[in-house]
């Protein structure tokens, strides 16, 4: 493992993708209020999942045609699938890509510093390896 590392620094407003998770899930669980976006791999989901975080998926390749042409609709898409996908609300939602998107996992919190103290212990757990 090349270990976790931080790519930028979290900034309010920053990403109108993970604001359209956020706001989704939030519909599902009004406790659900901060966000972050991970590299996707199988051994940052085992972490988690041994953790006990609830995890569920979407495939990118099943997604609608009607839902991908139009911008932003994506994520509410797939947020509704890996709800139905464990018919509960998650705490982490992954897909593995599809043609020019990236695979990723993104892991939700009730705060922005707890999401952000697990990321942390998350990052030095990959990095014991």
């Amino acid at each position: 493992s090349e270990g976790a590392k931080a790519v930028g620094n979290p900034k309010f407003g920053c990403s109108s993708h993970l604001a359209r998770y956020l706001l989704e899930i939030h519909k599902y669980d009004k406790n659900k209020m901060a966000v972050i976006n991970l590299k996707f791999s199988e051994e940052t989901l085992k972490i988690l999942k041994d953790w006990g975080k609830t995890i569920s998926f979407y495939d990118r390749t099943k997604e609608p045609e009607e839902t991908k042409n139009v911008e932003g609709m994506t994520v509410q898409w797939g947020v509704r699938e890996a709800i139905k996908q464990i018919g509960a609300v998650p705490d982490v939602i992954y897909h593995r890509g599809d043609v020019g998107k990236e695979p990723m996992i993104v892991v939700f919190g009730e705060q922005a510093y707890n999401l952000a103290r697990l990321i942390v212990q998350l990052a030095r757990e990959i990095g014991k390896k």
